[in-house]
């Protein structure tokens, strides 16, 4: 799918009570062959936008014109000149920072192989136990 999918998420997860325990696991799974085939690609993403690495595409005007040559390949990702794959992560815990303001979560003793750019990946995420 042209989604980015990856096997097990934790994402943009909500507090639902003020307890600082852990309340969210990822413990002893095994994940494999979780690999997108094409290119993630998202139409409401504006020329300028880029979600990964804080590039600021709107001083290359090879973006704005959709060129590949002379568009960094962080303003490409999920847009119709992106012609690479990265997703396709095993375990993944992301973007809980500033949903997830109490209690912990935990990712621990996971086995990931022969996933996409990742297996284990627990990133834009506070209050976490990573073992």
């Amino acid at each position: 799918s042209s989604s980015a999918e990856s096997a097990v998420v934790l994402a943009t997860s909500e507090s639902i009570d003020t307890n600082e325990g852990i309340k969210m696991k990822l413990v002893n799974n095994t994940v494999y062959d979780n690999i997108n085939k094409i290119p993630y690609y998202n139409p409401n993403y504006a020329w300028d936008y880029s979600p990964i690495g804080g590039q600021d595409c709107s001083s290359y005007s090879a973006c704005e014109q959709e060129v590949k040559e002379g568009c960094p390949w962080q303003c490409r990702y999920g847009k119709k000149t992106q012609d690479y794959i990265i997703d396709g992560m095993g375990v993944y815990v992301t973007r809980n920072k500033d949903t997830y303001t109490h209690g912990k979560m935990e990712l621990s003793y996971n086995t990931a192989y022969q996933n996409g750019i990742n297996g284990l990946v627990f990133h834009r995420t506070d209050r976490g136990l990573v073992t």
